[in-house]
């Protein structure tokens, strides 16, 4: 008799990424010739499947297809681990390890938490919403540059206006002093 034992904590594992689900019989024994079994909800929803010291592919659900194996380092020593390699977003979730030697068997669950990666892939309206946004900040921008050329150039406009009429002002003033004492 023995017990099966799998982490109490979520495992982490990052989209896109590879992840061991482990699991371990106590006390210690060799599992190598056990039948091992990872699967989802329902005992025929198999991720994985080890039994007659060989991979068994004829139940594993279609999606974890070539994309499993199993972690066999210390599975003389009753621990074993299943690998998913290019994890999904729909690994997430609970799972259960099954260990049975003759007519014995015990299960433990454990839970894969799949979080996006440092860099995550947006959603297609976020990425519209920041090209409108940037577009919209753009054009903003080049109104204001054009207002304030616009700007800038009717008070030189003004200033030369203004210059000028002060230049014919004193030009005026010039001749009638002129006229005047001649």
């Amino acid at each position: 008799e023995f017990i099966v034992m799998a982490p109490p904590d979520p495992i982490v594992a990052v989209l896109g990424g590879e992840v061991q689900l482990p699991c371990r019989v106590s006390p210690a024994m060799s599992a190598e010739d056990m039948e091992l079994r990872w699967f989802r909800s329902k005992f025929s929803e198999a991720v994985f499947i080890y039994q007659d010291r060989l991979e068994q592919k004829e139940e594993q659900m279609a999606p974890y297809a070539g994309r499993t194996s199993l972690v066999r380092d210390l599975l003389n020593q009753g621990e074993a681990a299943v690998r998913i390699q290019n994890v999904n977003v729909s690994d997430n979730g609970l799972y259960t390890c099954f260990f049975r030697k003759g007519g014995f068997y015990e299960e433990a669950s454990l839970e894969l938490k799949v979080a996006e990666p440092f860099f995550p892939q947006a959603s297609p309206w976020k990425v519209a919403f920041l090209v409108s946004l940037t577009v919209l900040v753009i054009l903003l921008l080049g109104a204001g540059c054009y207002t304030k050329r616009e700007h800038s150039m009717k008070v030189r406009e003004m200033g030369e206006k203004e210059t000028l009429y002060q230049t014919r002002e004193q030009d005026r003033q010039t001749k009638e002093e002129v006229l005047k004492d001649a």
